[in-house]
């Protein structure tokens, strides 16, 4: 459709403005989405010859076009562009002429092709077929051939899987409640009487699954009653249970306080290295220093704070085994070490004040 347009532009523009008109640069396009049009006309190229007004030369054009081609069936200029509409007897036809053509849109396979594989409708052999699987076939054939007038070599198949699990499930059902039955003994047909015990088995299997946590329920409420008497054994010997946590305790204890003699050791010692090392390297700012030696001091202190609170977690949890709701007070050993840390930055204060 487009040669035809431009030969007859051609002959219109000889015939409106003579033969010596340069036609190069005029050429049509496709028509934006926003204007009206199937194919559009820039008429620019002609404004610097003709010293004329583009809409002008657009109308023209346009009103010599509709009259010449017939599949033209409106037009309008926006500037100097030239917006031609086709008829609805150019699309019929052109569709027409298409249909016809039984090779239409379709590719030959070349050699460099990859082979593409559809499956379908592989029914489910465990069910019934119904219209659903028709429904798959030609769903199934329809992409096929699309892919085949694409040029691509198809190779069309279909998975009658009869094996694994959900097979299984059906002859397991049947051997153990199908009682020898069969399709002919029972008037049903076999893909239907596969489908009944693939259900029958999970039937079963629901309620054997809910007899399992029925049971296990009854056994967890077995548990917590016999808890509950223990629990209650152990409250009425006391003695025996606040021995097994005091001695508990007392092996603690003495760990902890092994642990605070350490530290607060090793704070010291780090006191007097800072000050002697400040006086050697004669840069000894006493607030410069002491603000040093108390971070390092905190440091220290919040490192053994934590093992307090790692050795208390272990307390209560072996209380907690034992089913003695007791806890172990340990803070005691926090409020000293909060207490000797002040202490510490005191004395350390002082030192650095009276050197």
């Amino acid at each position: 459709m487009e040669q035809t347009l431009k030969q007859a532009l051609t002959e219109i523009i000889s015939g409106l403005y003579g033969p010596d008109i340069d036609l190069s640069g005029l050429d049509f396009i496709p028509t934006k989405k926003e204007f009206e049009g199937d194919i559009t006309l820039p008429v620019f190229p002609l404004v610097k010859q003709l010293r004329r007004n583009p809409k002008e030369i657009a109308e023209e054009i346009g009103r010599a076009l509709q009259e010449k081609v017939p599949q033209i069936a409106a037009f309008n200029v926006v500037g100097g562009f030239l917006n031609l509409l086709y008829s609805d007897d150019y699309f019929l036809e052109a569709v027409k002429k298409h249909f016809q053509n039984k090779q239409y849109g379709i590719r030959q396979p070349s050699q460099d092709e990859k082979k593409l594989m559809v499956e379908y409708s592989s029914p489910n052999t465990n069910k019934p077929l119904h219209l659903g699987h028709i429904r798959n076939n030609l769903l199934g054939y329809s992409v096929s051939k699309i892919y085949e007038a694409t040029g691509k070599p198809v190779i069309k198949t279909q998975i009658i899987n009869d094996r694994g699990i959900h097979i299984c499930k059906s002859m397991l059902a049947w051997q153990k409640f199908g009682n020898g039955e069969t399709p002919e003994s029972s008037g049903v047909k076999g893909d239907r009487l596969v489908g009944q015990y693939y259900v029958e088995y999970n039937k079963k299997y629901n309620e054997e699954l809910e007899k399992i946590k029925k049971e296990a329920e009854e056994i967890a409420d077995k548990i917590y009653e016999k808890n509950q008497e223990i629990i209650k054994e152990i409250d009425l010997k006391p003695d025996k249970t606040v021995n097994i946590d005091e001695k508990l305790i007392s092996e603690l204890s003495n760990k902890i306080e092994e642990a605070i003699e350490n530290s607060f050791e090793k704070i010291n010692e780090y006191i007097l290295i800072s000050i002697i090392n400040a006086y050697k390297n004669e840069d000894y700012h006493n607030k410069q220093l002491i603000e040093k030696i108390n971070k390092k001091v905190d440091s220290f202190l919040s490192y053994l704070l934590k093992q307090i609170e790692n050795i208390n977690k272990n307390v209560n949890d072996i209380n907690d085994i034992f089913m003695y709701s007791k806890t172990s007070n340990l803070n005691s050993y926090i409020d000293k070490i909060n207490e000797k840390t002040e202490e510490i930055k005191k004395e350390a204060q002082k030192l650095v004040e009276n050197t």
